[in-house]
Parts: C-alpha cells; sequence; structure tokens
C-alpha cells in the first residue's frame, strides 16, 4: 500500500458519501508512508521492482510507530472539525488500507457523535463550503461509532494496531457508547486497545452501564480508560466499581465529576469496597465528587487493605 493508494481509496470512499476528501487529512496521512522516491534505482540501475518492493517493505518496518492526529482545538482544525460522515469516510479508507505504523487516533473536540450542539457562524459556513452535495448528514449521527468499532476488531483480513483512541470533547452519547463497548467486547483479547478517552462527552446513564459491561468482561484488553466529565450517576459509579472487582487488566481510570443528587455517598462505599480486592488499578481519579470526610474516611479505611494503588 502506497500513499497513491491510500488518497484514490480515500476519494472513493469520500465521493461515495457524497463529500470531498479532505487536504488536511491527506498531507497528515503523508507521514505515514515512506517516501516514493527510488533516488534513480529503477533508471540508472534497472533495479527490478522486487527489489524495489522490498525496500519499500524495509522502510516500513523501520518507521516508528505513529499516531494519526486530527484534533480540532488546534489552530489548524478549530474551524474545520471533523464530522460525522468524514469520520466514516477516514475509517472505511483504514480500514482497507494496511497503514504502516498507525497505532493511534487523536480525535478530540471534534464534532463527532449523536448530540447536536450549537456552531459558530464560522463554522457553519465552513461546513457549508465542505458539504457541496447538501447530503443530509442527520443519518451518520451513529456512524461514527459503528465505524470506529469495525476499526477496532481484527479479522483476518485486517491486521488492528491501534492501541489507543482519542475522542474527548466529542458529542458521542449513549448509543454511540453501546456501540463502540460492543465492538470491543467482541473483539475482546484480540483488540490491541489498550487507552480509551470519552472524557467530556454525554455518554449518560445508559452509556455508563455500557462501559460497566465491558470492564466487566474477562476479556477486556483496556489498560487505561477516561471517561470523567461524561453525565454519569450514582448507578453508574456503583456498576463500574463492581466490574473492577473482577477486572484484571484496567491500571488507571478517571471518574471526574459525576452527576451526584444525593449526599448519602453510596458510590463512595462501592468504590471503597472495590479497592480492597483489586490488586491492578494504580490510578483513580476522583475529583468533583462531592466527597465529604465521612466519604474520605471510608476510602481510607478501605485503603488500607490496598497494595497496588499509586496515585489517588
Amino acid at each position: 500500500m502506497s500513499l497513491q493508494d491510500f488518497v484514490h481509496n480515500y476519494e472513493m470512499e469520500s465521493l461515495q458519501l457524497g463529500i470531498t476528501a479532505r487536504r488536511d487529512v491527506i498531507a497528515r496521512m503523508a507521514d505515514f508512508f515512506p517516501s516514493s522516491e527510488d533516488d534513480g534505482l529503477s533508471s540508472n540501475f534497472q533495479a527490478t521492482s522486487q527489489a524495489l518492493a522490498a525496500r519499500r517493505a524495509k522502510t516500513t518496518e523501520e518507521r516508528p510507530d505513529m499516531v494519526l492526529v486530527l484534533a480540532g482545538n488546534t489552530r489548524e482544525g478549530f474551524h474545520h472539525r471533523l464530522r460525522n460522515i468524514q469520520l466514516v469516510a477516514l475509517a472505511n479508507t483504514l480500514h482497507a488500507s494496511q497503514v504502516p505504523g498507525l497505532v493511534g487516533l487523536d480525535l478530540r473536540y471534534n464534532h463527532l457523535g449523536e448530540h447536536e450542539e450549537d456552531v459558530t457562524q464560522h463554522e457553519a459556513e465552513s461546513d457549508n463550503e465542505d458539504d457541496e452535495g447538501g447530503r443530509d448528514e442527520r443519518e451518520f449521527l451513529l456512524d461514527t461509532a459503528s465505524s470506529l468499532g469495525r476499526l477496532l476488531q481484527p479479522t483476518p483480513a485486517y491486521v488492528c494496531r491501534i492501541a489507543e483512541l482519542n475522542l474527548q470533547g466529542n458529542r458521542l452519547g449513549s448509543e454511540s457508547c453501546r456501540l463502540l463497548c460492543t465492538a470491543l467486547g467482541a473483539a475482546g483479547a484480540a483488540s490491541p486497545l489498550r487507552r480509551l478517552n470519552l472524557n467530556g462527552n454525554p455518554l449518560g446513564s445508559a452509556g455508563g452501564h455500557a462501559i460497566a459491561t465491558l470492564l466487566s468482561a474477562g476479556t477486556c484488553p483496556l489498560q487505561e480508560l477516561d471517561v470523567g466529565n461524561s453525565s454519569f450517576d450514582v448507578s453508574n459509579l456503583i456498576a463500574i466499581a463492581q466490574s473492577l472487582r473482577v477486572n484484571r487488566c484496567l491500571k488507571a481510570l478517571n471518574l471526574d465529576n459525576p452527576v451526584v443528587k444525593t449526599t448519602e455517598e453510596e458510590a463512595v462505599q462501592y468504590i471503597g469496597k472495590m479497592l480492597q480486592v483489586n490488586r491492578v488499578l494504580t490510578d483513580l481519579s476522583l475529583a468533583k465528587h462531592q466527597m465529604t470526610d465521612h466519604g474520605a474516611q471510608v476510602l481510607a479505611e478501605r485503603l488500607l487493605d490496598n497494595r497496588s494503588l499509586r496515585r489517588l
């Protein structure tokens, strides 16, 4: 697979969806492919096609692993944030192409997911310029999660090496979270994904239970999970705490800023009991839990039996 092949596939996928392939995506993808220059070998030394192919393969193997960064909070991406339909085209192309060295996707602060929010006038004008066909994109609201889930599931014909997925600050809701968790659960230990960031997405209560179900599976591959600021309620915190009593992989977890409407601190009780038996978790963030002195005391007492936690 060469850069030209990738660009062709990407343009075809975009065309089928009625949109234009993004130039910034193509520019960033160029870093993942070896230079097409043959240094004159073909003409000067009449090198065989097999030798050139071997040379490209060796160059590919020597290239370092890289993360594809398409963050919407950068100077370049702020006014041209990825939309669902654009992510679908990219994900389909990545699935069909064996991109050398791709081990992570940084898609934070884009417009991905089913929750539609107000956008600035400049962003709206930019989106209209990119959408020449005027296609109604509402049918793609859930396709981001489905496409990413497919991208994270290795098959005999598709080798997945994506170990990190950053979706912080997007618009993923409960259904998107469920679809993503279902895909990861189906892939199980075969999935290379180790770090997942969903911070700042309105996942809601149903999304929180989907996360808990994923974590309770014995084959869940995640080692780092960030679901802070995701509108989780007390029942979600309890379910996640229960799942971590049996989880043997997760090492870092962010549960910042849940929706706490009571003062009884039931979740703290369950989290404390989990910490008594969990021997894997090393990092746990519980910022903005409205924890009282009593809740802190409960945690402190439970932590006397814990030997793994290093940061709280």
